[in-house]
């Protein structure tokens, strides 16, 4: 693993005894630096570690090709020796950028934030109720995680079935992805929605006791129908909420859907001790499919275009005095 990762840190291959040398360095440092209560000097650090002046530097210049830098980074301890940043600045060939200046917004207290981002979250009644569904679908989808591999274990043998379920669904994923570069919609949500029912099929293809390639099948129409759902979803949430409460609205979002997701997880086991395995899943995947069919009853949700509203386009914020 740490080989792998400062091979593929720099084009300039790190001889493996500067590798070690590095990380001595490394840890030199920092137990120098509590120490001392300041950064230590390279020749604290030779005597400290038993080597060369020479040999610290040479693992300076080492780890220079594994540490990533900041833009505020000084090229030197001179006052005034400039930054990383000011030097890519510089590059005649970043000058050509034609480049627009971004205002900065007003500055305003958090809890104004929020509470601007709540109302337009709230507004909005095809976001809000796809929000609490998809909290009712994770809290769900966490059972399905917990119990597959039980039923995979006690009913088909082991692992190797759960992979190849997994795998395949995986496979239905990168196939949903493909799709969601050519499918233009005119009702984005409606399409998401529908397709979104394939997230049902799993859990209740393994309470069914069906083999494992029609699991797998399953499984890759549900990998198909959830990237589907989210890219629609998503390009959706962009087109009609205004660009500087896009951030604060899509946390409301995340943060409701996955908040009761842990919950799922823990309480998953004990359920499936009181009911049954195979009651658990029937059930997952049974409410899963009512509740995304619910949502069709949503008449936005049926009736929002992929038009762009004209309050949502991008918008000059007022500048920071």
């Amino acid at each position: 693993m740490r080989s792998r990762r400062w091979h593929s840190a720099s084009q300039v291959r790190v001889k493996r005894s500067a590798q070690e040398l590095v990380l001595e360095m490394r840890q030199a440092t920092a137990d120098l630096a509590q120490q001392l209560q300041r950064t230590p000097t390279d020749e604290e650090l030779a005597r400290h570690m038993k080597v060369t002046v020479e040999d610290v530097g040479a693992a300076r210049s080492a780890d220079l090709g594994f540490s990533a830098w900041s833009l505020d980074a000084p090229l030197s301890d001179e006052a005034e020796g400039g930054s990383l940043g000011e030097l890519i600045g510089s590059d005649p060939l970043l000058a050509t950028l034609d480049l627009a200046a971004v205002p900065r917004p007003s500055r305003q207290r958090f809890v104004t934030d929020l509470r601007e981002g709540w109302d337009e979250f709230r507004s909005r009644t095809w976001l809000w109720t796809i929000t609490a569904v998809s909290a009712v679908f994770n809290f769900l989808f966490a059972a399905y995680i917990v119990l597959g591999p039980v039923v995979s274990q006690r009913s088909y043998g082991g692992a190797a079935a759960w992979a190849t379920v997994a795998t395949v669904g995986g496979i239905g994923s990168v196939a949903g992805g493909l799709l969601c570069m050519r499918l233009r919609p005119r009702h984005p949500l409606r399409w998401a929605v529908s397709v979104s029912c394939s997230l049902a099929l799993p859990p209740m293809a393994f309470a069914a006791g069906l083999p494992v390639p029609a699991i797998a099948a399953a499984a890759a129409l549900a990998g198909t129908g959830i990237i589907v759902f989210y890219s629609l979803f998503t390009t959706t949430l962009q087109r009609q909420v205004p660009e500087q409460a896009l951030s604060r609205v899509s946390s409301y979002d995340w943060f409701a859907s996955l908040a009761v997701f842990p919950v799922g997880l823990a309480v998953a086991g004990p359920a499936a001790a009181a009911l049954g395995v195979h009651t658990v899943l029937w059930g997952t995947g049974l409410i899963e499919l009512a509740a995304i069919l619910s949502l069709l009853l949503v008449p936005s949700i049926r009736q929002l275009t992929n038009e762009v509203p004209g309050d949502t386009r991008s918008q000059t914020p007022p500048s920071a005095p």
